[in-house]
């Protein structure tokens, strides 16, 4: 199993100035590897095995 997490069903700010806002992040490891679509980041986080925090 991988060492990480997936956040989703709610709004991740990226950005501020321009403001971003993504549906989702995966976290592997120490490192953000994706912030945008929610059914890419669950697709990525079942393919790794990681958990999902909602």
């Amino acid at each position: 199993m991988v060492n990480g997490f997936v956040l989703f069903n709610g709004l991740v700010y990226s950005s501020f100035k321009p403001l971003v806002r993504a549906e989702a992040m995966v976290v592997v490891g120490d490192r953000v590897v994706h912030v945008g679509n929610e059914s890419r980041a669950l697709k990525i986080a079942d393919a790794s095995g990681l958990r999902r925090w909602t």
